[in-house]
């Protein structure tokens, strides 16, 4: 799957916020719930919308670590803000 930038702020809109649920409570007992359904999410997607004969390869785990990332970021910026 090609990612352009218009279906980067869909997929960011509807990838992320479980990312950042997880980042804001890892320790939650639904947490790693929360952080499969987020990467089972991301996986459906790619299997959804792959051209076919397209190989994904590890583009999804890729997705999951860069979100994870940027989530984690985000969580940390808001802890500096509000301590």
């Amino acid at each position: 799957m090609m990612i352009d930038l218009a279906m980067a702020y869909e997929l960011t809109e509807a990838w992320l916020p479980d990312f950042l649920a997880y980042a804001e409570n890892p320790h939650h007992p639904l947490a790693g719930d929360l952080l499969d359904r987020a990467r089972d999410r991301i996986f459906q997607s790619y299997e959804d919308n792959a051209v076919e004969g397209h190989d994904v390869g590890d583009a999804p785990d890729d997705v999951v670590v860069m979100l994870m990332g940027v989530a984690e970021w985000i969580t940390a910026q808001r802890s500096e803000v509000t301590a």
